[in-house]
């Protein structure tokens, strides 16, 4: 019985994309001349990979020196991606409501089918169907490059669909990697030299919050965007009492509008004196200047750990084996690369997690501090 409801609810939910996917090819069509522009990058991933995936932007943005690069990203790194000074025009993307709201997602097709490129870029590896896909197949583009990929945000039948968007689909020589070596990988497909950023960008409305204290600071981050590799509350805690006794530096705990209720209970419980909660108080861009400015960051596998690389800053990763050596561990060769912290026994049996048994757990606080 029970699998028949998957059944039927899989059986649902093609019918549904299907046919989403029919309705945004009708709204796309007009009448209207094309406005002709040249370069169209798809980067609707969040903001850890984001950071990651500049390089590969960078790159883009100096084999081609003189073409119009417009991009398409999510909305939560739009201040970000216009601050880089790699893009002509940036154009965004709230996954949520383009994949559940008509309105917004009409609004949005029609924004984007005035325009035709010459060439569309999407490297992410593990596409999904009803937000990006969709996305390339609606964008005029008389040459489409992706990855192949993987099933993992999407059905093998919907991928089947969806390849036939694209003009050319990369195929990986290696199922798991880095993001840092699949991004240089899509563009050696491309003929693209790869040049990394020399440095990442200082912006200049950095955050206010550090006013006259010129004492040391660490950043720790308790969220993350999936609740699988949020490392327990109590677990933050005792961590944090560790360090404020064994050292004289002041604690920030930082985070998205989305993690302030787990931050504030952390405040809570904390009960010391040199620790601030900034949690939904900062945007992006003075986040990424407070990581900058910080000794040390401790985070679960999130955006933070990836913008502590990004910035040079030393940092702590704790992992629950999520996408384990995708995104995390980094190259050893690497420079300020994150520690990860990790349970070796769920490694080894190759992270099984269950409702009795979660990997992000077994990670003790003596093992981090």
């Amino acid at each position: 019985m029970e699998n028949l409801k998957k059944l039927v609810y899989k059986i649902f939910k093609y019918i549904i994309y299907i046919s989403i996917s029919f309705f945004d090819f009708l709204i796309c069509i007009n009448h209207y001349k094309k406005i002709k522009k040249n370069i169209i990058l798809v980067k609707l991933d969040n903001i850890g990979d984001f950071i990651i995936w500049i390089d590969l932007a960078n790159s883009i943005r100096n084999f081609h020196k003189k073409e119009h690069i417009t991009l398409v990203c999510n909305s939560s790194v739009k201040n970000l991606a216009k601050n880089l000074k790699l893009f002509d025009e940036v154009i965004t993307i709230d996954q949520s409501l383009f994949a559940r709201n008509i309105f917004y997602r009409i609004n949005k097709i029609q924004i984007l089918s005035r325009y035709c490129y010459q060439d569309l870029y999407h490297s992410t590896y593990s596409r999904d169907f009803i937000v990006s896909d969709c996305l390339v197949r609606l964008l005029s583009s008389r040459n489409k490059y992706g990855f192949f990929g993987d099933n993992k945000n999407q059905s093998g039948f919907l991928k089947f669909l969806s390849n036939k968007w694209y003009t050319k689909l990369f195929k990986s020589s290696e199922d798991l990697t880095h993001e840092f070596f699949r991004n240089k990988e899509f563009l050696e497909k491309l003929n693209i030299p790869y040049i990394k950023l020399n440095s990442f960008p200082k912006f200049k409305n950095k955050s206010n919050i550090i006013k006259t204290s010129f004492k040391d600071f660490i950043v720790i981050s308790p969220g993350a965007y999936d609740h699988k590799r949020i490392w327990p509350i109590n677990s933050f805690v005792k961590l944090i009492n560790l360090i404020s006794n064994q050292y004289d530096i002041d604690i920030f705990l930082c985070g998205s509008k989305a993690d302030k209720k787990i931050v504030d209970v952390i405040e809570k419980k904390s009960k010391i004196r040199n620790l601030q909660n900034f949690s939904g108080i900062t945007n992006l861009l003075e986040l990424i200047e407070l990581i900058r400015l910080s000794k040390l960051v401790i985070a679960n596998d999130s955006a933070s750990i990836h913008i502590a690389n990004a910035v040079r800053t030393y940092s702590i990763c704790i992992s629950g084996g999520n996408n384990f050596g995708r995104f995390v561990p980094y190259p050893k060769d690497f420079d300020y690369t994150p520690k990860t912290i990790f349970n070796k026994s769920c490694l080894e049996n190759k992270w099984e997690c269950n409702k009795y048994h979660k990997c992000i757990e077994q990670v003790k606080e003596d093992d981090v501090f």
